[in-house]
């Protein structure tokens, strides 16, 4: 006789950022004891939480478990009841499998204008603005904003907000024409701007830049610095040899003032600049500029996987490792001055760390088994991995220099890729400890591991946005090869970002938190791709017959 499951109540309704609990009421009609997991399903299953979630019902019996959701701020009101269904998996072939359907109301509406201020700005090559978002209701929202524009790039920083109750949020908005204005008259370059709260009506707003021509723009800066030049220069002239001794005497009387001349000194030439010695790991170091911030990947392009080190656009490669061994899965320091990455030219697989500049490579790891996929503590302190120490792949976590290994994942399945998020609380992770792959989120001790993703798919490669808020991730949940998705910290509202037929994985996030680098095979071979955060047309990145992939930024 299989288990039955019923909901009490069927409907539940909370605010966002608030708690609702309902319960879930197993019923075993045989003659013996089932063992069963309750999962949550739905858009909505990374706000769900069942205690317990393992559970055994004893025959002619009932057993209730707890049913939370935990509505995080700035979900979404007024768009009516979102259907979830509870599941129930029994450890018996045939038995169990027993579903109830059940549905969450958000209640409250956020009430949202949109604004730019201004919304006409002026600049020769580019020019900014702000966006504001007003939130009139008694609820918080979340939005998502979009910019576009016909013949100019632009982009929104950041292009995520949450707007408080009564509250403003604000976001910066860049316009770069893609053309250079020469003469005339001012050129108009139109863009729009969209703000998508999440289940509410979308806003949108136009603004106009009125770029200046580069005679207009940059002439007149340009002959005022030559002015200044040459009053300087007469100005030195004057001082050092303009005038004499009659001079002199002609200004005071014919008195000779001229001071007798004054003892000097040779001024020594510049010295060259000193080079600076490679950074040792630990060692305190200077954050690198966001704009100065290059991506990171593996390649073959010269016969073997290499860590190289690019521009963000792709441009000025530089192979920092260059040595006959396999190194790959690079990761940055916070600050941008160090990288981790995985290398068997000892003969095994183990975790290294080397400047920026690949200069300095020391590893980290000795043990027989695999050790690799690192990735940085935000403080820079501790470097979380995977190894098969253990016999399969399970993530340690260990200080900077190597020292003081530690298990944070024990099960006998595949935990994999690990992702530190950037304030510092909690580790992303892919497993297959429930069947099939899935995106979990641990606290970054290793308790409270939480299934986020909740698909039947292979969902994997999770990567924290710079402000920890989302995850982007590769799934195959539409197709039999990957896509990129976005979804929750909690694993609410997951959203597409790509809609080809080819491989797109292993996501990594702009320091600016405005793209998206990921790795493809559309042209054939692995490259490296762009995409907004938002979505929209990729921009390819790398341009090389052999494979790029596994990018870091």
């Amino acid at each position: 006789m299989p288990i039955g499951v019923r909901l009490e109540p069927e409907h539940l309704a909370a605010p966002g950022g608030t708690d609702v609990d309902g319960t879930v009421v197993l019923v075993n009609e045989g003659d013996q004891p089932v063992h069963v997991r309750i999962v949550v399903s739905g858009e909505i299953a990374g706000w769900a939480q069942v205690e317990p979630a393992d559970v055994t019902v004893p025959p002619h019996a009932e057993i209730e478990a707890e049913l939370r959701f935990r509505l995080p701020r700035g979900a979404p009101g007024g768009i009516g009841a979102v259907p979830f269904v509870v599941r129930v998996l029994s450890d018996t072939e045939g038995e169990g499998g027993a579903v109830a359907p059940g549905s969450l109301e958000v209640t409250g509406e956020a009430e949202l204008a949109l604004r730019l201020l201004p919304s006409r700005i002026r600049g020769t090559l580019k020019a900014t603005t702000k966006i504001a978002v007003d939130n009139l209701g008694d609820t918080p929202a979340r939005a998502q904003l979009f910019v576009e524009a016909n013949d100019a790039d632009v982009e929104a920083d950041p292009d995520s907000i949450i707007i408080e109750p009564h509250g403003t949020a604000f976001a910066e908005v860049t316009v770069r024409p893609r053309t250079r204005h020469f003469n005339g008259p001012t050129k108009p370059n139109e863009f729009w701007v969209r703000a998508d709260p999440l289940g509410g009506a979308k806003l949108s707003a136009q603004g106009v830049m009125l770029q200046r021509s580069l005679v207009a723009g940059l002439l007149p800066a340009t002959a005022a610095a030559a002015v200044a030049v040459v009053i300087a220069v007469l100005l030195i002239a004057k001082i050092v040899g303009g005038g004499g001794a009659g001079d002199n005497l002609a200004a005071n009387g014919g008195t000779d003032t001229t001071p007798p001349p004054a003892t000097t000194s040779t001024i020594a030439p510049p010295t060259t600049e000193a080079a600076v010695a490679p950074t040792a790991p630990g060692a305190t170091t200077t954050t690198v500029p966001l704009k100065e911030r290059r991506i990171a990947f593996q390649t073959k392009r010269d016969g073997n996987y290499e860590v190289y080190s690019a521009d963000p656009d792709g441009t000025d490669p530089k192979n920092l490792t260059q040595h006959p061994g396999h190194d790959g899965e690079p990761a940055w320091s916070p600050d941008h001055t160090r990288i981790a990455f995985d290398s068997d030219r000892g003969g095994n697989f183990d975790v290294f760390v080397m400047n920026a500049d690949g200069t300095n490579p020391v590893q980290l790891t000795t043990e027989p088994a695999p050790d690799g996929y690192p990735t940085w503590s935000p403080d820079g302190t501790r470097i979380a991995f995977i190894s098969f120490r253990d016999g399969n792949s399970e993530i340690y976590v260990m200080n900077a220099d190597g020292t003081n290994a530690q298990r944070l994942t024990k099960n006998l399945s595949d935990d994999s890729r690990p992702a530190w998020s950037p304030d510092g609380t909690r580790i992303a992770f892919h497993t297959d400890r429930d069947g099939n792959y899935e995106v979990y989120v641990m606290k970054a001790d290793g308790t409270e591991p939480k299934n986020i993703s909740n698909t039947p798919a292979a969902d994997k490669n999770p990567a924290w946005s710079p402000n920890s808020a989302r995850i982007a991730f590769d799934t195959t949940r539409d197709s039999t090869k990957p896509e990129l998705y976005v979804m929750g910290a909690d694993g609410s509202l997951p959203t597409r970002l790509t809609t080809d037929e080819d491989v797109d994985a292993w996501p990594a996030w702009s320091p600016d938190g405005a793209k998206i680098a990921f790795q493809t095979d559309r042209d054939s071979d692995l490259e490296l791709y762009a995409i907004s955060a938002g979505g929209g047309a990729p921009k390819r990145l790398t341009s090389s017959p052999a494979e790029d992939g596994e990018v870091a930024w």
